[in-house]
């Protein structure tokens, strides 16, 4: 609720008088008594109308500017933080944003209040009503079909009059360019504030939870509302019908949370239908909220007195032991132990073992706290799932399993974010792409919305030889609706030429590990100029210590390390985009670390990887995952390195930069050792087996190939899945 110190200001009034303009004051006060603090519901009864008088519904106000469709419905929605609950709908107590609020939700409600220091952006979404007024939504109907969807973000158009369409059964692989608004559109869907989105459970996971004291299989079957719902109730009971005078308390308390689930999904229902159906949830939510408001004065006086006579007691009591027995019969109904086996057997897929499933989440890694969180996605099976990048922290055992489990899910709608090509086409049906505002699906995986592209850019090749109009061209160009939006160019320039003979950096004799932990034997390990060296391994094999350890950030065992002194080194660690200096611009930072770098210079290398002016003045705690990454690149790539060494560096890229990270990557002239589960990226940059190197047991050697070392992956996952 609000503050004792706020006031009602001017939009807020207007949404007030809105939303009740057919209550009476009675009506009024029940409300403004339930929710706001007494200063405040004076402040609110001051608008309400005379005793016993209605009031005339209040004109909304008119469109700052014309719109071009007859009728539009205008939904504003709050920008979701990336903290969000992704498997969670908005909790019993979650309140309909109003306009002029800071918060657009109660703290630790599910969804988050915006930090204090953020801007207060909220995203604009428009759909064209059918001609009945009605939503499209066919409820239950395994299908999204949006048409004229318009979305705007902090003043910026994102779509306009696209098309959303999703079918049952697809999976499909979501591309576009950087900052295009996909994962805005994915919030949407999530949280179901589009209007005329049908009901269909969708559940977006994007970013890993904080954790707590639950483990995880505690934590996976916590996200099944109805069991945690029926856990909850039957605890109530239970506690009301042992301890004396508790009964009144808990049965009001009962009803007082199911009257909070149903205003809940009755919020979700005025925000998604349309027309008369949305008329009809309306005024459903406004008799639901009297109900919740009303039961919370009981509830109030149920603890502050217990029943007024024995009788009372007993008939409270009896009532009490009844819905205990029904929510005793629905948890059998459930079955928590196959529940439970199967939460056990998805997070086992995804590589929790032993001690791992037994430990309080919030001592997991940030990368085990993600596949707790698409573990919960999974093990809910909803109607439409959304993964935003979830390959970033897993391993390729895991990174398998998923690829192969999303390839089964064929009676729901999947949508999956990926920079990684060849994970896309593990599983993907079709490719949604987002680009110039407008939604296109496309048959088939990523290689074959690649290969069609290619066509398409042929065709027009043949076109430009023919038609010599410049104009005619660029028309062509820009309505092919295949075309990609190649915004980002690449470019990697190498330091100037050594004057040395040998190789300039040698390994001999290297044992990475730590005190008390030896991770490797020893090895030799040359590499030059023209060296093109991929290390794949599992994770914990010493992958990122052999980078640190090249690098001289962190001493071996035993061994050494040579560099020559004329040779300019560049290691991405990938971290590093979590560790650039947040409170500084972009060019401030580029030009502190590179020594005498020019300020114009700084700003035509930032431009090179995809940072505008714009974004060479914004401070880097303001930048987006991708931007930061993007960034952590070009300044270790400044200075003009000869070798490059890049742990990850594909991670929290958006797809198109990783295609142009690839391209830089093969036309760079130095030396590169990459370390990587990209498998697109890694034959890209080192298509030979003899390129291939496999840390494992202790032991760095050459592979046999990326392919059969993938192949082994996949026989230890179907090994573990069989016990």
């Amino acid at each position: 609720a609000l503050g004792q110190d706020d006031a009602i200001d001017e939009a807020t009034r207007e949404y007030l008088l809105t939303s009740l303009a057919e209550a009476d004051r009675d009506e009024w006060r029940e409300i403004a008594e339930a929710f706001l603090s007494p200063e405040l519901a004076e402040k609110l009864l001051a608008l309400a109308p005379a005793e016993g008088v209605g009031m005339e519904p209040t004109r909304l106000s008119s469109l700052a500017a014309p719109v071009s469709i007859s009728a539009v419905v205008v939904a504003a929605v709050p920008a979701l933080p990336v903290e969000t609950k992704a498997w969670e709908r908005p909790t019993p107590g979650w309140e309909r944003p109003k306009p002029g609020d800071e918060a657009c939700s109660r703290k630790d409600k599910g969804v988050q209040a915006p930090r204090k220091d953020a801007p207060r952006e909220e995203a604009i979404v428009t759909v064209r009503q059918t001609r009945q007024g009605e939503n499209n939504s066919q409820a239950r109907v395994l299908n999204v079909d949006i048409k004229d969807l318009s979305v705007s973000f902090g003043g910026r158009s994102l779509m306009t009059d696209a098309h959303l369409r999703l079918q049952g059964g697809h999976r499909y692989g979501f591309v576009g360019a950087n900052g295009a608004g996909k994962s805005t559109l994915l919030r949407l869907m999530s949280a179901r504030r589009i209007p005329g989105y049908p009901d269909l459970e969708t559940l977006l996971v994007e970013q890993e939870d904080v954790g707590d004291e639950r483990n995880p299989v505690e934590t996976v079957l916590s996200a099944n509302r109805s069991l945690s719902r029926l856990r909850r109730e039957e605890a109530l009971l239970t506690r009301g019908l042992v301890e004396a005078g508790a009964a009144v308390a808990a049965h009001q308390e009962l009803l007082l949370g199911r009257a909070e689930v149903r205003v809940a999904e009755l919020e979700l229902d005025c925000r998604r239908l349309l027309g008369a159906r949305g008329k009809e949830a309306s005024a459903g939510l406004l008799q639901a909220e009297k109900e919740v408001a009303k039961l919370r004065r009981g509830f109030q006086e149920a603890k502050e007195k217990p029943a007024a006579s024995d009788d009372e007691a007993q008939a409270v009591s009896a009532a009490c032991a009844s819905l205990l027995e029904d929510v005793k019969e629905a948890l059998a109904d459930l079955n928590e132990e196959r529940l439970r086996a199967k939460a056990v057997k998805v997070l086992l897929g995804l590589g929790l073992q032993g001690e791992q499933l037994r430990e309080a989440t919030s001592g997991l890694s940030g990368g085990w706290r993600m596949r707790v969180a698409i573990a919960q996605a999974l093990f809910l099976e909803p109607q439409v799932l959304i993964l935003d990048e979830p390959t970033n922290h897993l391993d390729w055992g895991s990174m398998i399993w998923l690829e192969e489990h999303l390839a089964t899910l064929d009676k729901i709608i999947l949508v999956v974010v990926s920079h990684d090509r060849q994970f896309l086409d593990g599983f993907s049906t079709d490719i949604l792409r987002l680009a110039k505002g407008q939604l296109h699906v496309f048959k088939g995986n990523y290689s074959d919305y690649e290969t069609t592209s290619a066509l398409l850019h042929r065709s027009v090749e043949k076109e430009e030889q023919k038609h010599t109009s410049v104009g005619s061209v660029r028309r062509r160009r820009t309505a092919a609706p295949l075309e990609f939006d190649h915004d980002v160019h690449l470019f990697l320039d190498v330091g100037p030429k050594l004057r040395w003979s040998g190789t300039p950096m040698q390994c001999r004799g290297l044992v990475l590990g730590y005190p008390g932990l030896q991770l490797t034997s020893a090895f030799d390990l040359s590499l030059d100029l023209t060296s093109r060296v991929a290390v794949i391994g599992h994770n914990g094999s010493g992958k990122t210590t052999l980078l640190r350890t090249l690098s001289l950030e962190h001493p071996p065992l035993a061994g050494e390390v040579y560099i020559h002194p004329s040779l300019r080194v560049g290691y991405f660690s990938q971290h590093q985009a979590q560790e650039l200096p947040f409170d500084k611009t972009c060019l401030e930072m580029l030009t502190a670390f590179g020594e005498g770098v020019k300020e114009m210079e700084a700003k035509e290398h930032l431009a090179s990887f995809g940072l505008d002016e714009r974004h060479a003045k914004q401070k880097i705690g303001t930048l987006s995952g991708g931007e930061k990454s993007r960034l952590a690149l070009a300044r270790i790539t400044i200075k003009q390195p000869h070798i490059l060494l890049l742990d990850e560096p594909s991670n929290h890229l958006d797809l198109l930069t990783v295609v142009a990270l690839g391209d830089a990557l093969q036309a760079f002239e130095g030396g590169i050792l990459l370390v990587s589960h990209d498998r697109r990226l890694i034959k890209e940059v080192c298509p030979e087996a003899h390129q291939q190197y496999l840390l494992d047991g202790g032991a760095l050697t050459r592979a046999d190939g990326l392919s059969k070392f993938v192949r082994s992956v996949k026989v230890a996952v179907k090994k573990d899945a069989h016990g």
